[in-house]
């Protein structure tokens, strides 16, 4: 009996004392940009905030920042909304880069003078799509996919196997300028 009571007492004490998490802010959307928050008792237990969403128009889902009680599939769905429980975790998931659009110019692809703005996750390396070797600029399919709209992202492997596509890292952009750069700077100093 003195063994039960131990063992009672002992699995009280390891588990009956569980912490609650709670946040005293979180970000919302404000007019400026993301702005810090008070959290109010009872609506603290977590932060929101959008997931990454390539097709939306800032790179993020519609999902609003801010603080919530609790969170399941109802107040806060897995395709649209992430959840976090520290102050202030809910930052912007999106970051903005530039891509080469491209249009036909004397039968052939040419970069347009406007840049497509795209999104990519942030710390994570955006794609561009550029014209392939086998890309026809006659083709209307062919000039939609290197058009404004279509040049965010990353080629799909068939269209890379063909040589119809070829993807370019956002990072490759600014190495390319960059490089040049430190090479002009060395051979100055």
């Amino acid at each position: 009996m003195k063994f039960l009571l131990f063992l009672t007492l002992l699995v009280g004490c390891a588990y009956g004392d569980e912490e609650v998490t709670t946040v005293a802010k979180c970000l919302t959307d404000g007019a400026d940009g993301l702005v810090s928050a008070d959290c109010e008792d009872g609506t603290n237990a977590v932060c929101i905030g959008p997931v990454f969403d390539a097709t939306a128009e800032d790179g993020e889902s519609a999902q609003a920042r801010g603080c919530s009680a609790a969170v399941d599939d109802t107040t806060c769905p897995e395709a649209t909304c992430a959840s976090c429980d520290t102050d202030e975790c809910n930052v912007a998931v999106a970051a903005s880069f530039e891509c080469d659009a491209y249009e036909v110019v004397d039968g052939a692809f040419a970069a347009a003078t406007d840049k497509k703005t795209c999104f990519k996750v942030v710390g994570e390396h955006g794609s561009c799509k550029t014209p392939g070797s086998e890309a026809d600029a006659e083709n209307a399919d062919h000039v939609a996919a290197f058009g404004a709209a279509g040049v965010c992202g990353a080629c799909a492997e068939e269209a890379v196997t063909a040589n119809l596509c070829a993807s370019v890292s956002s990072a490759v952009s600014f190495g390319a300028v960059l490089m040049p750069l430190v090479a002009l700077l060395y051979t100055l100093f």
